[in-house]
């Protein structure tokens, strides 16, 4: 089933909104957007725990938005899988284009960020 394009740029404004240091360091705002059971895997291959997520410390986060390849698909009712590359600013040589692919469900009306 194909998303309304309000339903698209609003997954696209929230899937952004983790690359913004403002939003990403926001406890009150991860808190809200993250599912119960959120975990998330670094470029390390480290696996970061929701508490993990809200507990990090503030850094810059410089990446290209809009986020490059930014594709979201509905995989099944109120799951959608966004895919996308993100591209460094800054061409250090540890900082590296990554894929991508986070999951989000729809709870009563509003979105939270999972990982598939």
């Amino acid at each position: 089933m194909a998303l309304e394009s309000i339903a698209l740029l609003t997954l696209q404004a929230l899937e952004e909104s983790m690359w913004v240091s403002e939003s990403r360091f926001d406890p009150t705002y991860m808190d809200a957007v993250l599912h119960p059971d959120f975990t998330e895997v670094g470029r390390s291959g480290r696996l970061f725990t929701r508490d993990d997520v809200l507990s990090m410390p503030a850094v810059e986060i410089r990446v290209e938005i809009p986020l490059r390849g930014l594709e979201i698909v509905e995989i099944a009712p109120d799951v959608v899988l966004t895919r996308y590359t993100t591209v460094p600013l800054c061409r250090c040589r540890r900082l590296r284009f990554v894929s991508r692919s986070p999951c989000g469900v729809s709870r009563s009306l509003r979105l939270l960020l999972t990982w598939c």
